[in-house]
């Protein structure tokens, strides 16, 4: 496992989960497709180096 996301965006009741539940799920599948694209898109050993903490990306530093 490289990464990781919750689907709930932030604390809520177990009432509003459930009764948003499809929502959320829908938003963090879209935030889970966005971090596989991104992933795809960086050099070879790129990806690898920033999950491994041995780099990171020049706008972080």
């Amino acid at each position: 496992m490289d990464a990781y996301s919750a689907i709930l965006p932030a604390p809520v009741s177990p009432t509003e989960a459930l009764g948003r539940g499809g929502g959320f799920l829908t938003d963090a599948t879209e935030r889970a497709l966005r971090m596989i694209q991104l992933g795809s898109r960086l050099p070879a050993g790129q990806a690898a180096a920033l999950v491994s903490g041995t780099q990171r990306p020049s706008s972080v530093r």
